[in-house]
């Protein structure tokens, strides 16, 4: 290969085509209890992950951790849109939860698996039924 080609096939490996951005669905998970399970990518539950429950400015609107079974229970939660994430360090999660419910209820009769990514973009939030739309 000439050394102009070569430098030209470097500068083009090394430049990013693409903006860095994660994909997110443009339906939101409907619930009106966000409550379920974490699992990560294997399918293992995950115990002690932190969660948030994020609304459109950013600001934090509740915040929970996963018991030693994986599972979770934000409560009650006022109405709207928000986004669930995670701060737990070494996985990664943004995805749309619509709360449809502020009414208190204990029991979580339709639960959300919640599925953690490692690095990057990724992760996702589903229930029976949904189906993302992107």
């Amino acid at each position: 290969m000439k050394t102009v080609e070569w430098t030209l096939v470097m500068i083009l490996c090394a430049t990013p085509l693409a903006a860095n951005e994660c994909l997110v669905p443009k339906n939101a998970v409907k619930a009106a209890v966000v409550c379920g399970h974490v699992q990560d990518p294997a399918g293992e539950l995950v115990a002690d992950a932190e969660l948030q429950l994020v609304n459109r400015g950013q600001v934090i609107a509740a915040e929970v951790y996963t018991d030693a079974g994986g599972n979770f229970n934000f409560g009650s939660v006022a109405e709207g849109e928000y986004h669930i994430v995670t701060k737990s360090k070494g996985w990664q999660l943004w995805w749309p939860v619509k709360v449809t419910s502020s009414k208190p209820m204990e029991a979580c009769n339709q639960p959300l698996l919640v599925e953690l990514s490692v690095g990057g973009c990724g992760g996702s939030v589903s229930k029976k039924g949904y189906h993302a739309k992107w």
